[in-house]
């Protein structure tokens, strides 16, 4: 019997086992091998753009744990057996990226390779608001990033109200109840001022409610008209608030009257009758004052003079001196009386003789001469 055809044979199955011998290992059998075992999970294999996200690593019997990701690595020692290690990275376009972690033990390793796909999406803020959209929580809108009220976009929340691109609470009764000023002289192009009163109507107003007023200044000839808009302080029924409105550019000579219109929940106008400004280009100045008696009232002396007949004097000013000089050079300011006021009651703890001047001034700072010496003696 010929041998030759099994001994070629058993040679084959030897040189087969050698070169099975001499090859080097996979990666599996190097787990099986060294007892390196390594696992990595992601939170998710799909994100959008822009977003970050954490791989996390668990390894047993390995001294270090690599993570590799675009030519970059990071590297994390395991003091124990078993160790855990965490790797973030953030990817700003769509595309598939791999991440590769790699468990070290002296010569040994373990690879595993995490694919993230990366898809197009919108880009938020931090409460997840698309950008260019309102958020969930009124009136925020999402700015670039930036979340940034925005109620004139967005809108307010049951019970508030847009003002100024805020939100605050929605305007309960409010009414005009008057002016702070009175009748008011001017040049033209000069600013006036009205100082508006208001008082809760109904019911009390929390702080923080928005409002806005309109004010017009009415005349045959013209109508100028101003916007203001404010927040109210804590009113109970019958309290009352100031605001200020302040017109300027009155050119045309006349008489104004004022309309002012409150906006809000419950809108109210008011209409303010009479002159409450009269413009006119005034050079003229009012008549010297013209005393009318003197007498003695409780601890003092009340020195009496006629009212001035011009309808724009703003005050009287009174001088006073302890002798006569008709040059007038003797004698010194008083003090300055309302033109409401035809009166002025002087202390008389003096003795011998007092001498005493008069000028009326009007709204446009025009001074009439002195009046006559009025002599008083005690």
């Amino acid at each position: 019997m010929d041998l030759r055809p099994f001994l070629f044979i058993a040679i084959v199955f030897a040189l087969i086992a050698f070169v099975a011998l001499t090859l080097p290992k996979t990666s599996t059998e190097l787990v099986s091998a060294t007892n390196v075992f390594l696992e990595a999970t992601t939170q998710s294999e799909t994100i959008t753009e822009n977003q970050s996200i954490e791989i996390s690593a668990f390894a047993r019997g390995a001294k270090t744990i690599t993570f590799f990701y675009n030519g970059k690595n990071e590297s994390f020692e395991c003091t124990q057996n078993e160790c855990t290690k965490n790797f973030s990275v953030e990817f700003e376009e769509k595309g598939i990226y791999f991440v590769e972690v790699f468990a070290v033990n002296g010569t040994q390793s373990v690879k595993k390779r995490v694919t993230i796909r990366v898809v197009e999406g919108s880009r938020t803020c931090i409460d997840s608001t698309l950008f260019g959209a309102c958020s969930s929580q009124l009136p925020f809108f999402c700015d670039n990033g930036a979340l940034v009220q925005k109620c004139s976009e967005c809108g307010c929340r049951e019970g508030f109200l847009c003002l100024n691109d805020s939100c605050v609470h929605k305007p309960v009764a409010l009414e005009v109840v008057g002016l702070k000023e009175g009748k008011v002289f001017s040049l033209p192009l000069q600013k006036v001022s009205f100082t508006i009163v208001f008082e809760a109507a109904k019911e009390p107003v929390l702080s923080g409610a928005g409002f806005r007023v309109v004010g017009r200044l009415l005349s045959l000839s013209e109508s100028i008209e101003v916007q203001k808009d404010f927040v109210s302080k804590n009113l109970n029924v019958l309290d009352t608030q100031e605001v200020q409105l302040e017109f300027s550019g009155v050119e045309s000579t006349g008489e104004y009257s004022l309309e002012v219109e409150l906006l809000g929940e419950f809108p109210f106008k008011k209409s303010f009758e009479g002159a409450l400004i009269v413009v006119e280009a005034d050079e003229e100045s009012p008549m010297a004052p013209v005393w009318s008696n003197y007498f003695a009232e409780g601890a003092g002396i009340k020195l009496n003079w006629l009212a001035n007949s011009e309808e724009d004097v703003k005050e009287y000013r009174v001088f006073e001196s302890t002798e006569e000089n008709p040059a007038f050079i003797a004698y010194s300011f008083r003090e300055s009386v309302p033109a409401s006021e035809n009166f002025i009651v002087i202390d008389s703890g003096f003795t011998g003789k007092q001498f005493f001047l008069l000028k009326a001034v009007d709204w446009l700072s025009n001074e009439s001469g002195y009046s006559e010496v009025l002599e008083v003696e005690s």
